[in-house]
């Protein structure tokens, strides 16, 4: 028999209360009231529950930023939770580039299962984009870059879905 979800799993309280008993650093109050944040606005939560589709332009613009707000947050974290992972992508980067050879690199974001699509959003690593590309889209952008010699001296990355 499984134990319930909550004997399984600390609560979102006692997580937070663990954390602030063993955080050294400081501690910044923010009141959203007085000054809101941009990825915790109303029209970032309204867009949140709206088909883009329908977006107003409030809505676009905060879902865009909220979006931002992600990447950054991912990148940040890789780098302070996994600063050895992050160093190494970062080595490598650089040992390639000074190498003198032909070269691009691609990398990947989180692969889950899907299907291949007619596009792939490709961009210069640091520009605004997804977090996902499907394993069958990364397979399809691999092979041609076999051949494909547009892309040479860049780092590059692909993801699948659209916005």
């Amino acid at each position: 028999m499984t134990p319930p979800r909550s004997a399984r799993h600390p609560s979102p309280a006692k997580v937070a209360q663990s954390f602030r008993a063993e955080w050294q650093g400081p501690v910044v109050h923010h009141d959203l009231a007085v000054s809101p944040v941009p990825h915790l606005s109303a029209a970032v939560i309204s867009a949140r529950i709206t088909d883009p589709a329908q977006h107003t332009p409030e809505q676009a613009e905060a879902a865009k930023l909220q979006k931002e707000f992600k990447v950054r947050l991912t990148v940040t974290a890789s780098g302070k939770f996994q600063p050895v992972a992050y160093d190494t992508l970062v080595t490598i980067g650089r040992i390639v580039r000074e190498s003198g050879l032909k070269w691009t690199i691609v990398r990947f974001p989180l692969l889950p299962n899907g299907p291949e699509t007619a596009s792939i959003n490709v961009r210069k690593v640091g520009d605004k984009g997804g977090l996902r590309l499907s394993r069958a889209n990364a397979a399809a952008y691999y092979l041609q870059q076999l051949t494909d010699v547009s892309f040479l001296g860049y780092r590059r990355h692909g993801k699948s879905s659209p916005g």
